[in-house]
């Protein structure tokens, strides 16, 4: 039978490693909680505005990241060994071993660097996705001010023929007629490209949603298969 002082000491060490595996459960599912609430911000089912989001997940992966810090400082301590005195048979003089042990779990961890690499991947995927975002944003902006500019011109052109029907009614009928007819035409034209600029950039966008959630898929099943 092994000696009861060396069962005690391999005990402690086994519920040292079952507290860190606890502790690293919670900080995995605040990772996942996180992950939820950007993809629902992605597919515009959360209501946060684009800068909330983006706060929420910096300052939640500096938690993350702190507690992995913390539990890796915490349970580093724990190792350290006490003194442990072991008495041989009648002898006056005892015997006294102690054993130290210095850890690098902060460094050498593989849970703790794979959760670590799992953040910044996290957050650079992110700032990738926000940065796409803003450009769709930005055409579709441009292009509500080349429509804007397009209707302007249309309505000034509008009054300037009415101004001139009214100097010279009988002689520019015909001629109105025809500019309104032109014009109109001209519209529909710009009217149908910018309907049609926009339908591409909505695909566009559905394309990368559809992307990202297989990635995210990929990932996951990846995540299930390594475990």
């Amino acid at each position: 039978m092994r000696p009861y002082i060396e069962l005690v000491e391999i005990g402690l060490k086994l519920h040292n490693l079952e507290e860190i595996k606890e502790l690293l459960n919670h900080v995995l599912e605040d990772v996942d909680l996180v992950k939820k609430k950007g993809e629902l911000w992605i597919e515009e089912k959360e209501t946060s505005t684009f800068m909330e989001m983006k706060q929420f997940i910096t300052e939640k992966t500096s938690e993350i990241l702190n507690r992995c810090t913390s539990v890796s400082s915490d349970q580093t301590k724990e190792l350290d060994v006490p003194a442990l005195k072991v008495e041989k048979g009648n002898k006056e003089d005892a015997s006294s071993k102690t054993v130290t042990e210095i850890s690098t779990l902060a460094s050498k961890d593989t849970v703790y660097l794979q959760l670590t690499e799992k953040v910044k991947e996290l957050d650079s995927n992110f700032s990738l996705q926000s940065k796409k975002l803003k450009k769709l944003q930005q055409k579709l902006k441009d292009q509500q001010t080349i429509t804007k500019r397009q209707e302007d011109t249309i309505e000034k052109l509008f009054k300037d023929c009415e101004k001139e029907n009214n100097s010279n009614m009988s002689e520019t009928q015909t001629t109105f007629n025809e500019r309104v007819q032109e014009i109109r035409a001209e519209f529909m034209t710009e009217l149908q490209a910018a309907s049609s600029f926009i339908s591409q950039q909505q695909t566009q966008w559905e394309t990368f949603c559809l992307e990202l959630k297989e990635k995210q898929e990929k990932q996951e099943k990846d995540k299930e298969h390594k475990e």
